[in-house]
Parts: C-alpha cells; structure tokens; sequence
C-alpha cells in the first residue's frame, strides 16, 4: 500500500502541465500559416499589444512583388466559435459597405477565417493614424456622430450567434462562478458577495426604470481608445472589430462605462454633451 501511494504521488508530480494557449504559436508557424492562406510574406514580424488575442504586423508582398505590411490576428483557442468568429467580419464588412470607415478582414475566396494546426486566425489590411485627442471639443462631436452611424447600422438586423450583453451573463454568472471555485480569498469572500449584490441590485433597478431593452448590434470594445484611429483631419476610423455583442440600443452610448469614466472630461457625458448640445 505504501508503494502505491507512493507511486501515485510520483506519477502525479511527474504529469505536466497544461501548455499555455499560445505555447506552439512561434514566428515560423505565424509566418507560415499566413502564406498558406494566399500571401506571400517577407519574413518581417512584429508582435502588436493584444490582451485576449495575438496580433502581429507582418511583411507582405503585393501583386506587383513590392513590399507592404498586414495584419494578421490569431484567436484565443475556445474563446469563440467559427461561426461566431464569421457573424464578426460580416459585421465589419456591412460598416465598411455602409461607408463607415472600418477595417474588415480581407478574404480569400471569399473566406476570412483561416486554419493552422491549433489556431484560427484573420488577416487584415495595416492602416495608419494617430489617437483622437478628446480635450477638443470638435473631436468629441465626430466620435459621437461615428458611434451613432455604427448604431444605425447595427439596428437593422440581430446577431444569429453572437452572445447577448446583459445582466445574467455579464453580471451574475462571473462573481458566481468566483465565489463557487474559490477563487476569492476567504477572508474577502463576504465582502466580495456583498459588494457584488449591490452594484447587481442597481444594475436591475436601472433595468426594471428603462423597460424592456431594444438589442442592437454592437461592439463591446468600441469605446476603447485604443480601437479608434485618426487617419486625416476630420476622419475617424474604427480599426479593430472585436467582441461583437448584442446589447442594449436604446441606453446612451458606452452606457457600460463606470461612472468615473462617465464623467471623465474626455468620457460618455461629454460626449453626448459635444454631440447632442441641446439635450
């Protein structure tokens, strides 16, 4: 019995552990991967800021053999499903095709997802700009007529497969899942719970006073900085298409931030104020 366990415990000690999701993700097999799907690179690679996904600028060569750079983004394993990961690009390319100035995947053969052992991945045109600077006032009045054109387009039509943005699954699900793998420190625990049912309580109470919600298409990171871009004076861009959600359409937009991000100068109350003046 002692040599058993024993030996139990060796064999346990010994099992490795998971690999991290992107252990196998090298720059040979993004490189490679890339030029399997129809574009002939240069072998240049740089890794971008990415949080969820894994992004790289890569060099390209056109039709002509002069060189240029792309994007290419491979997903998190399991995050999304193919079919999820589709109804995306569809959106971006129906926001370009409205003439909103948005960057969709470019297609091969009509498709825009592609596969390598372990990793799906998209590929995308590399553009240029700058951030906007949102002490301006002018600027904050573009921003606030570019979310309402994204909006407008977003309205006509549901997602079939994207998930839904509301309180059960943003809200109560999370901190439910925390609390029941203890992933909260006990000594927080109560704490953590309490503090979650009041902010939950509100969130419910701000439900039950705007009625029934009206879904829209929309993007959960739209509000992100970092996902806008001016490519010209005037002209603002929405460069990286991501999380696309159903959620609330009749809420004022970026009605998800906190209250300090409302009431930063540069946040959802001076937005709408720049926008809508007379409101």
């Amino acid at each position: 019995m002692v040599d058993s366990a024993a030996s139990a415990v060796q064999s346990s000690a010994q099992a490795p552990p998971p690999a991290p999701p992107y252990a196998g993700l090298t720059p040979e097999v993004v490189l490679t991967a890339v030029a399997a799907a129809g574009w002939r690179t240069t072998g240049t690679l740089l890794q971008l800021n990415s949080y969820e996904n894994r992004v790289f600028m890569l060099g390209v060569e056109d039709a002509a053999g002069a060189d240029g750079f792309g994007g290419a983004k491979f997903y998190r394993p399991a995050r999304w499903t193919d079919a999820q990961i589709r109804e995306e690009h569809a959106f971006a390319a129906e926001l370009a095709a409205a003439e909103i100035p948005a960057v969709p995947p470019l297609a091969v053969d009509g498709a825009t997802l592609f596969f390598t052992p372990g990793f799906r991945f998209s590929v995308f045109p590399r553009r240029g700009g700058r951030a906007p600077n949102l002490d301006q006032p002018e600027v904050l009045q573009w921003i606030g007529r570019f979310l309402g054109r994204i909006h407008a387009v977003s309205a006509t039509r549901p997602f079939a497969v994207r998930p839904t943005l509301d309180a059960a699954s943003f809200g109560e699900e999370p901190p439910a899942y925390l609390l029941a793998h203890e992933h909260v420190p006990a000594e927080s625990r109560a704490t953590y719970a309490g503090v979650v049912r009041q902010a939950l309580d509100a969130v419910a109470r701000c439900y039950a006073r705007a009625g029934e919600p009206r879904l829209i298409r929309t993007h959960a990171v739209a509000f992100h900085l970092l996902h806008f871009r001016f490519v010209e004076t005037g002209r603002l861009e929405l460069f990286r298409a991501e999380s696309a959600y159903a959620g609330g359409g009749d809420h004022l937009p970026g009605s998800g931030a906190s209250a300090g991000e409302a009431e930063h100068p540069g946040g959802l109350v001076a937005l709408c104020r720049a926008a809508a003046p007379d409101l």
